[in-house]
């Protein structure tokens, strides 16, 4: 039986060393279940922690060592704004959307690729070597922590890793925030080098851009300010503590709509659903709003159209929506990337999307009517083991095809704006959809 204890919430300073997803889930959870190979290392974690430091010094020759065979390109006298990126390319859309990036006077790194950071110039051994050397005594300090072996075992696994990285990455944001003073980091992704940026004295943004899991202070960055999709977001976060400003994504409900649904399409269903399983609900989707002449449009995930290098580098697969949708004749695709923007163009009265996709709550924020698709089958939802990875509540806030099909026909079937007008406001309100 699993047992749960109370997690002291620990000093920011120390924070970035548990930046891990299964320590997080760990701090989140309360799980404190562990295998003997835990207990061991947790005993010994004063002797793995000196083999640490020696692979530290190794890590620290390297990294110093290596940053000469790349080409330094960073050649701008002033620097305004630098934006963290996770390099899949549509991440950043919310960051220009939101704040006025000038291209002139911006740097964009690749958060997760170490060589983007070597390339903004050469760090001095010295400062290299004297934050090390602190990071190594944040480690040392919390190796006595208050914490259950499982999470010291973990935290000690990445040890000379994330000293290492953390150092270098600290090091080279306090060099640039020593030559740009008034720059600001914008971020979507990385916990380790938004630690960095914070540390090295950056004022630093965090813009999510999908709809955000569970988050644990004693992991989370110490942003300067947040912006999220919904007010249900925003409560989560302030309801555990964190201390920076919370934005909602600005938005306008629409004054009018057209008889149109958009399908967003995700960028692979293989790991979870069955194709044709996939396929069947979409017919019966597809018909359905056929039937009351409404225009349908497709809009594939932007992960669709990425080239083939880019997707040996993430190691990405896809479903083939042409060939699987190739039987539907009577759809329209949308070219726009940015699913916001093709929401407010075409201003559908439905969109159908993935259960748990971003997209059902940037519709409902604009009035649209959202149906959530492939919902997890309720066996799944009611065990003890199933946790909703989401902070916005999902399914109160969306349809469930084929659950809410009667709700759906009704709505469409119905010629005034009303009973329109009422679901959108229950969903809103998180009042009973019937």
């Amino acid at each position: 039986m699993n047992k749960t204890v109370f997690i002291p919430i620990i000093p920011k300073k120390y924070r970035w060393i548990f930046s891990n997803s299964y320590i997080e889930e760990l701090f989140i959870y309360g799980n404190t279940d562990s295998c003997f190979k835990d207990k061991l290392i947790f005993r010994t974690r004063y002797i793995i922690f000196i083999y640490i430091c020696i692979e530290t010094l190794f890590r620290f020759l390297l990294y110093f060592v290596k940053q000469f065979f790349i080409p330094v390109v960073l050649n701008k006298e002033k620097v305004l704004s630098i934006i963290l990126e996770s390099g899949k390319g549509y991440g950043c859309s919310n960051i220009y959307k939101i704040f006025d990036i000038n291209q002139k006077v911006n740097i964009s790194i690749k958060a997760f690729h170490l060589k983007d950071y070597m390339k903004l110039g050469r760090v001095d051994a010295f400062l290299f070597g004297k934050n090390i050397l602190s990071a190594i005594l944040d480690y040392y300090t919390t190796l006595s922590f208050n914490f259950s072996d499982k999470v010291i075992s973990l935290s000690l696994k990445q040890g000379a890793s994330y000293i290492t990285r953390y150092s270098y990455i600290k090091t080279q944001f306090f060099l640039l925030h020593k030559k740009y003073p008034d720059c600001v980091v914008y971020t979507d992704s990385g916990s380790i080098p938004s630690h960095a940026s914070i540390s090295a004295g950056f004022k630093t943004i965090h813009l999510y851009h999908g709809l955000m899991s569970h988050i644990h202070p004693n992991t989370f960055p110490d942003y300067y300010s947040i912006y999220v999709y919904s007010k249900d977001e925003k409560e989560y976060l302030l309801k555990v503590g964190v201390d920076s400003e919370v934005y909602i994504y600005p938005s306008i409900a629409l004054k009018f709509k057209t008889n149109s649904v958009i399908f967003f399409m995700p960028a692979d269903i293989s790991n979870n659903l069955n194709l044709d399983t996939v396929l069947k609900e979409l017919v019966e989707l597809f018909n359905l709003f056929e039937r009351y002449s409404y225009k349908i449009f497709i809009k594939l995930h932007p992960l669709c159209y990425v080239n083939n290098s880019f997707s040996k580098e993430y190691k990405l697969s896809y479903t083939n929506w042409y060939e699987a949708l190739d039987f539907i004749k009577n759809y329209n695709l949308i070219d726009e990337d940015n699913a916001s923007v093709a929401l407010s163009k075409l201003k559908p009265s439905f969109l159908v999307g993935l259960h748990g996709s971003t997209v059902l709550c940037e519709g409902l924020n604009l009035g649209i009517i959202p149906i959530g698709i492939f919902k997890p089958d309720k066996k799944i939802l009611d065990s003890v083991a199933y946790r909703d990875p989401h902070v916005y509540k999902i399914n109160e806030r969306s349809l469930s095809w084929p659950l809410d099909l009667e709700i759906i026909n009704s709505v469409l079937g119905e010629k005034k704006s009303y009973a329109y007008d009422n679901i959108i406001r229950k969903l809103c309100c998180n009042s009973p959809k019937n």
